[in-house]
């Protein structure tokens, strides 16, 4: 399987695209969002294989350029990369069952040993992780104090909206 430029370079005569894979782990939450045909799998190519080669792929390259891009990254890697800890983000309806299939694929693709302290890997809703970026890039503090509500709106491939009232 090849991802990213690798897949646009493909020499074969007819390469096997799976298309908005992502839409097959939870086919029940796709179809409410509309009525469009999710594009079948590659012939005798499973959901697995392709979550599992697209995570090692990610992996490999996260890994390649903090390696390159990082005073001593060969060394700091040597030392801290079997502690790392992965986070992944997910679409907002997706829960238990969609993470415990993550959780598979990225075992099988050697992210983790099949024992590992489950603080290795942690889970994200898209909706949650747009909301840590606008508290990141918010211009100050001051604007963020108890009793302030504020919404995130996604408007991506399709639209997510996330209110959150602050009490701290």
């Amino acid at each position: 399987m090849a991802f990213g430029a690798e897949a646009n370079n493909s020499t074969a005569d007819d390469p096997q695209i799976a298309k908005w894979f992502k839409l097959h782990l939870n086919r029940q939450a796709a179809a409410s969002q509309g009525t469009f045909d999710i594009p079948p799998l590659p012939n005798n190519v499973t959901l697995t294989q392709v979550y599992t080669a697209y995570m090692k792929y990610l992996y490999d390259h996260a890994k390649s350029f903090f390696i390159s891009s990082s005073v001593d990254g060969q060394r700091i890697w040597n030392k801290l990369g079997n502690n790392a800890v992965i986070v992944l983000a997910t679409p907002n309806s997706w829960d238990v069952v969609e993470q415990g299939f993550l959780k598979e694929a990225a075992i099988a693709a050697g992210l983790f040993p099949g024992t590992f302290s489950q603080s290795r890997l942690l889970f994200v809703t898209e909706g949650e992780a747009s909301v840590h970026h606008v508290l990141h890039h918010a211009s100050g503090p001051g604007w963020l104090r108890p009793g302030v509500v504020f919404a995130v709106l996604d408007a991506g491939g399709l639209s997510d909206v996330t209110v959150f009232l602050f009490n701290y």
